[in-house]
């Protein structure tokens, strides 16, 4: 989650995003900072169910630990 939270706020800082979007994202990133002091950094989400979709942040987080 700390990596999510830091591509985040690396594309917070491309000149090609607009100053609402550059607000958002870094909230996005300071969200997920929060999240990893609480849950630690080694937090791995529940399984759900085998036909459910996975969502974008648990594809990306994943993608990201596996790197």
């Amino acid at each position: 989650m700390t990596d999510l939270a830091d591509m985040f706020e690396g594309w917070a800082q491309s000149d090609q995003v607009d100053p609402v979007k550059v607000a958002r994202l870094h909230g996005w990133a300071d969200g997920f900072r929060s999240l990893v002091e609480v849950v630690g950094t080694d937090y791995i989400p529940p399984e759900a169910s085998p036909d459910a979709p996975v969502s974008l942040m648990k594809f990306l987080a994943v993608q990201m630990r596996l790197d």
